[in-house]
């Protein structure tokens, strides 16, 4: 984890006697998160089922707790199988939620990808997805979907900001896909291709706000989403949630994004 040995411990030993060993801002411009948020913090988790189903939010929280020595309140505030249109409305209405995230030290917010669910399943079918290749529906959700994610991000950042609070966006499995489809099959290569290309505009939108990525994509289907079906160690029985094992890897994941503000993409 880049910030989270030698110096950040230094960095809590040397503020409880007041002396500012590391202090100020690293090499990158970047802040250590514990200088300036305190010692006690609100975690909250936006997302779907990655999130609401699944241990890692917790894991995550223990983590900060051990490596700051601060102490973590954990608000889950998922969506379970929203679309990102109804996502967007929530974030945008909801005012308990919106308060609670203007005052967040920690956020993480998981790609919404239901809206791929059922044009998933039309083509997997073989029923009309629309166009000549019989994939209209999924660029329509491809299109629809990355433009609401922007919309999404835009309102959390219009409440909280990179440099308020650790802000960390993840991209998902393809696992959905391989419910339906042999993996590396025609059918496989078509719609893991569009998940693909928008979980990469997930990474891009979100490095371009300068918020942190915790790539779970490739993390779950080392060495790569298109070498091997993911590891089935980190699903439940059900293949639509992760297990205890998939759960550490996240969790690990964002452990390793350090705690520094404004150190996403930029």
């Amino acid at each position: 984890m880049s910030a989270r040995p030698g110096c950040l411990r230094v960095l809590l030993v040397a503020m409880a006697v007041g002396i500012g060993a590391c202090g100020g801002q690293t090499a990158s411009g970047a802040v250590p998160a514990v200088e300036v948020l305190g010692d006690q913090w609100d975690y909250v988790a936006l997302g779907s089922s990655f999130t609401a189903s699944a241990t890692w939010p917790e894991t995550y929280a223990s983590f900060i707790e051990e490596d700051l020595g601060v102490s973590v309140t954990y608000h889950q505030r998922t969506t379970g199988r929203a679309k990102s249109d109804a996502f967007l409305e929530r974030i945008r209405t909801d005012e308990e939620l919106r308060s609670l995230l203007a005052n967040a030290e920690v956020i993480t917010i998981g790609a919404i990808y239901s809206d791929f669910e059922n044009p998933v399943l039309t083509y997997s079918l073989g029923g009309n997805c629309g166009g000549d290749d019989n994939q209209d529906c999924l660029r329509e959700a491809l299109a629809g979907t990355v433009d609401r994610t922007e919309a999404i991000l835009d309102e959390l950042l219009a409440l909280r900001g990179p440099d308020e609070a650790l802000i960390s966006v993840f991209t998902v499995g393809t696992w959905v896909v391989e419910r339906f489809c042999e993996w590396g099959s025609q059918c496989w290569r078509v719609l893991a291709g569009y998940l693909v290309e928008f979980f990469d505009a997930v990474e891009r939108i979100a490095k371009e706000r300068n918020l942190r990525v915790a790539d779970a994509l490739e993390a779950l289907h080392a060495p790569g989403v298109y070498e091997g079906p993911m590891n089935q160690d980190y699903l439940d029985p059900d293949r639509r949630h992760l297990s205890e094992k998939g759960s550490a890897v996240v969790a690990n994941l964002l452990r390793d994004l350090g705690y520094d503000l404004s150190a996403g993409g930029g």
